[in-house]
């Protein structure tokens, strides 16, 4: 589909670069090993008739882990092609301008929290001071929203452009925003499927689904054995041997020369 072929194109051939095989066989020892050791730690700590969640856990971050620099740049690709697209006018703008405004202007209040720490830390300086910077942040929230408002037209929240000071009401402007944000929250969970369904498909590779599996075997030995240490330790030693005995000589997974 076309989010797909976006992201396909922004991530261009992320990854998928000439490596040695002692290159190959580090990072695959590496994510087995992560993997496996951090399984083998959860399924130590959960109740013993979920042990196997420790496993499933660490097999995910086998595959992930494998080539971390490729994993966070599509992540990154991904998230922005496709949770970006909701990310429009004027939520992004009134952010920008709500954080700017919030930032500049907080010199009016760090000076009190200054004094209280020195000279007054009692209870009622503190809610005082809570007070004080729930006020602060709600009125960077409304003078963001309406800088937002003024810079561009804002059909569908009935504005047009330079008409910001009609938001001066927190009547108006505090149930727009939790509105806004209701909406951005909702769009992105319904996103959440189509955003793993194409991050998994740019990553896959059959060397990651070899991580994955090897991490949740050493996570299983780990916890039979007692030691986060021995799971890290078999899943990185068997994570290398499969690859170098099996992958290499039957399925012909060898790196470029």
């Amino acid at each position: 589909n076309k989010t797909l072929a976006d992201a396909t194109a922004k991530c261009g051939t992320s990854g998928v670069k000439e490596e040695s095989m002692e290159n190959r066989s580090l990072k695959i020892f590496l994510a087995c090993a992560t993997g496996a050791g951090i399984g083998t730690l959860i399924a130590m700590e959960v109740n013993h008739y979920f042990w196997w969640v420790g496993g499933l856990v660490g097999g995910f971050l086998g595959y992930l882990v494998y080539n971390p620099k490729e994993t966070i740049a599509v992540f990154i690709t991904v998230a922005t092609t496709i949770f970006g697209k909701i990310i429009y006018f004027p939520y992004k703008d009134a952010f920008e301008q709500g954080a700017t405004i919030f930032v500049l202007t907080s010199n009016i209040v760090i000076p009190f929290l200054i004094y209280g720490t020195l000279v007054a830390a009692t209870k009622d300086f503190i809610f005082m001071y809570a007070l004080m910077c729930g006020m602060h942040l709600m009125l960077s929230i409304m003078f963001g929203v309406m800088i937002a408002v003024d810079r561009k037209r804002c059909p569908s929240a009935g504005f047009d452009k330079g008409e910001g000071i009609k938001l001066f009401n927190p009547f108006i402007i505090y149930p727009m925003v939790l509105i806004g944000i209701t909406s951005l929250v909702i769009k992105g969970i319904r996103l959440l499927p189509r955003f793993f369904r194409t991050f998994v498909i740019l990553i896959h590779s059959e060397v990651r689904l070899l991580c994955g599996i090897v991490a949740t075997l050493g996570a299983t030995i780990g916890y039979f054995s007692g030691s986060a240490i021995v799971g890290a330790l078999a899943g990185g030693v068997i994570g290398v041997i499969y690859y170098k005995i099996i992958s290499e000589w039957m399925l012909g997974l060898k790196p470029a020369s």
